[in-house]
């Protein structure tokens, strides 16, 4: 696998510190800085050329700005941090060889895995890019609440925005994010029960005032199947043979809420 001097290539390590390029033509921001070097994994130490900042264009057409990327022309490899990334709240997965970096519910990078590293695909976003590369297209775009391109087209065709006849416009994160389903919740088992009496939820509670037959206590039962829910003074066990005998069924799981006393854990 090949991967010196590729510019959109770029490997997700979980262990550096820091991002690490050695191509200065990668930066929109750069200082020099030669005062500092870094350690490799081989107990190596190369030295640190400059400070900037590199703004690329991943697959989803995110525009990713990396910050304080360290200029390293004796590294091979282009690094991205993945605790940097976490610093910068992305929340990064890992699942079938593919790692994802989302924010909020937008992917916004995806690295596969290849070999034993984790690779990202990337474009270098140039610095005119991101500040002044708001085009007549982009803007008509924005000005008309992110119109999509073939809307665009048609208000060319009746002159009455002619400027953007046949204009081609780049991804929108605005509207990637507007359209992308948000992470789906983990699978669980259902809850829900088939039958009546599979599961019952019951709960005896204590109340300070006694009633006018004398009983401080009371019985909660919560059916799954039906969702009913009732309150009864006096024995947990004559109540539960009770609704056995009118549904014609035997309780078969009964789960104790652990409640002591009505509203409060029991300690």
């Amino acid at each position: 696998m090949h991967l010196v001097n590729d510019k959109t290539t770029w490997v997700v390590d979980s262990g550096a510190s820091y991002h690490l390029t050695p191509d200065r033509k990668c930066f929109s921001s750069y200082r020099a800085d030669d005062h500092s070097v870094v350690k490799m994994g081989n107990e190596g130490a190369c030295r640190i050329v400059g400070i900037g900042d590199v703004c690329l264009t991943t697959s989803t057409g995110y525009k990713l700005l990396l910050k304080d990327v360290r200029h390293v022309p004796k590294v091979r490899l282009n690094l991205i941090s993945a605790g940097r990334l976490d610093d910068e709240g992305y929340t990064g997965s890992i699942q079938n060889g593919v790692m994802k970096f989302s924010k909020g519910s937008l992917i916004v990078a995806r690295a596969r895995k290849i070999n034993t590293l984790y690779l990202m695909h990337a474009r270098i976003c140039r610095e005119e890019v991101n500040v002044a590369g708001d085009d007549v297209g982009e803007l008509w775009h924005k000005h008309l609440s992110h119109m999509s391109q073939k809307g665009m087209w048609r208000l060319a065709d009746d002159n009455l925005i002619p400027e953007v006849k046949n204009v081609q416009l780049e991804k929108c994160t605005d509207c990637l994010a507007g359209k992308q389903n948000r992470t789906s919740f983990r699978a669980r088992p259902p809850m829900r029960r088939k039958a009546v009496l599979e599961l019952v939820h019951t709960d005896v509670c204590q109340v300070d005032t006694k009633s006018h037959a004398g009983s401080q206590y009371f019985v909660t039962l919560s059916r799954y199947f039906s969702r009913m829910r009732r309150s009864r003074a006096g024995p947990r066990g004559s109540r539960t043979k009770e609704s056995e005998e009118r549904g014609g069924r035997t309780l078969r799981v009964a789960q104790t809420l652990g409640y002591g006393r009505a509203g409060r854990p029991s300690e």
